[in-house]
């Protein structure tokens, strides 16, 4: 029996004065998971409160992190959208 692997959201950042606490924290469980079981996907909060979906790698967690319109994530409590 073939086991799945669970993709889990890792959000972090956010518009706290913490914002780079934040950053530094997720790096290091985006570092630890175990990928046999989980894929982590950043989800980066700005310090404007927007969202993006992050790449997955480790250069998503850095103060600098580029973002792009393209990846920016909106939520709605219709459940048709």
């Amino acid at each position: 029996m073939q086991s799945s692997i669970l993709k889990i959201a890792l959000i972090y950042g956010g518009r706290s004065a913490e914002h780079e606490v934040s950053l530094r924290s997720a790096l290091s469980v985006f570092d630890a998971i175990d990928r046999s079981r989980f894929e982590p996907i950043p989800v980066l909060i700005t310090q404007n409160g927007a969202w993006y979906r992050m790449a997955s790698d480790a250069g998503s967690f850095s103060p600098g992190a580029t973002t792009a319109e393209k990846d920016r994530l909106l939520f709605s409590p219709d459940p048709e959208h």
